[in-house]
């Protein structure tokens, strides 16, 4: 009864997670990033709160120990009564191409490792209420390929290997763990501890001092709460590198592809430190991706936030570069971007940039004209754009222009979240303070 006059009474709660510990011996340096997932959906409800791990098995924020306090807000009734809700959390390895040791191997590159979920559907639906308790969720590694191979070789090919590959996306990797609930973890995971309280941001932390302080990482929902109250302003972009096709060129083997993120205005110069991997960290100017070893077509499914002020969206584009990673060090050195693709955040007519898909044009690097926005920001950056020219024209888009296009593909997905700017342009007024506002728009990527 408690549970039901609380979800009729009340519009917006927020989540609050407390990682306590991470136990997995990786060797090097990781990130954890965790976000809610709606698996029935395949939607990622909130943003990532971002964890940076150390080769030592510790937190790189040392003083954070035991205590890595985050809070999921803005989630709506509907949110939480959703039949199933997950917190999933992507294990990423940051270091040489292969766990090998070696000053001869690239490093600082960001690899696949591994997935932890856990079911908090019961949370969610306040079933169950005890923040002292300790949450174990096991940890999934993903199999290097040269291991699978070596599996496929023993095992009969009758069988199907279950064994999760590390060319797998991470998101394939935790729908799979959900769907199985099978973890062969090795005692290794994570220690959360949960608690479901009402009320937004502004709310919790007036009512629940003790436990939202100033080191709790503020995690937002991807998209609106139900009511969009006085005061609370936003104006987020927030980014999926989806996946790609790429061409092989003159190499044996697929690239080890590496996608680039940066935020430039029409000049071509960089906006800085605009793009925020997860909530608990400072933005970056550059954004660099998951690289997953000798895949045609990798699906990435990275999200993160853009954030730039409302005046100078107009002004904006994101772009976005390619670039193949070799493991050897010497060999990475010489290694330059192959391809180039961008998008405006504003389109031409003067509305924003519509929520979902968008498949880029990528074009060739090797040509001086190739990096310079004043070039590049006269040519058609999607292929929808193409289409629409080539309909009002009735002439053929020429592949061979200014800046050659290449064989590859490339897709992203944007869903903008902001109290300021709507899909068609104009700017929101301020509302009436006297009543709050619903949203006039909560899509989902």
């Amino acid at each position: 009864m408690r549970r039901q006059t609380l979800f009729s009474t009340v519009h917006t709660y927020s989540l609050l997670m407390n990682l306590k510990n991470f136990v997995c011996n990786i060797g090097e340096d990781a990130e954890l990033l965790m976000s809610l997932y709606d698996p029935d959906q395949s939607e990622f409800i909130s943003e990532n709160f971002l964890v940076r791990w150390d080769s030592m098995g510790m937190p790189k924020e040392i003083e954070k120990l035991n205590n890595l306090p985050a809070l999921f807000t803005d989630l709506s009734s509907s949110d939480l009564m959703r039949p199933r809700l997950f917190l999933v959390c992507q294990i990423i390895r940051v270091g040489s191409m292969e766990l090998k040791e070696g000053k001869k191997h690239t490093g600082g590159l960001r690899r696949p490792f591994g997935v932890a979920v856990m079911d908090v559907t019961d949370v969610a639906h306040g079933k169950t209420d005890d923040e002292d308790k300790q949450h174990f969720i096991p940890f999934q590694q993903i199999a290097m390929e040269t291991y699978i191979r070596q599996r496929q070789l023993i095992m009969s090919p009758l069988i199907p290997s279950r064994v999760i590959g590390e060319n797998e996306p991470l998101t394939a990797v935790f729908n799979k763990v959900i769907a199985t609930r099978e973890v062969n973890h090795k005692g290794q995971g994570l220690f959360v501890t949960l608690k479901l309280l009402p009320g937004d941001l502004a709310q919790v932390r007036k009512d629940y001092p003790h436990f939202v302080d100033r080191s709790t990482a503020i995690v937002r929902k991807m998209g609106f709460p139900e009511i969009i109250l006085p005061g609370n302003v936003r104006n987020d972009i927030y980014v999926t590198l989806l996946q790609g096709e790429f061409d092989r060129g003159k190499k044996k083997t697929p690239k080890n592809v590496e996608v680039i993120l940066s935020v430039h205005d029409e000049d071509g110069n960089p906006v800085e430190k605009a793009i925020f991997p997860g909530a608990g960290y400072d933005g970056i100017t550059e954004y660099k991706s998951v690289i997953y070893y000798q895949v045609k077509q990798p699906c990435w499914n990275e999200t993160v936030k853009v954030t730039i002020p409302i005046e100078d969206v107009c002004r904006c584009h994101l772009r976005v570069m390619f670039r193949h990673r070799s493991s050897q060090d010497s060999r990475d050195k010489s290694e330059k971007p192959f391809g180039m693709a961008f998008v405006r955040l504003m389109r031409g007519d003067g509305t924003t940039l519509k929520d979902g898909r968008h498949e880029l044009i990528v074009y060739k690097v090797d040509v001086k004209k190739a990096e310079d926005a004043k070039v590049y920001l006269t040519l058609p950056a999607t292929w929808a754009e193409v289409e629409e020219k080539e309909k009002q024209t009735g002439k053929q888009f020429h592949h061979s222009g200014v800046v050659p296009v290449t064989k590859d593909s490339f897709q992203l997905a944007t869903l903008t979240c902001s109290t300021k700017l709507t899909q068609n342009g104009t700017e929101r007024r301020r509302p009436d303070t006297s009543t709050p506002q619903r949203p006039l728009t909560s899509r989902r990527l």
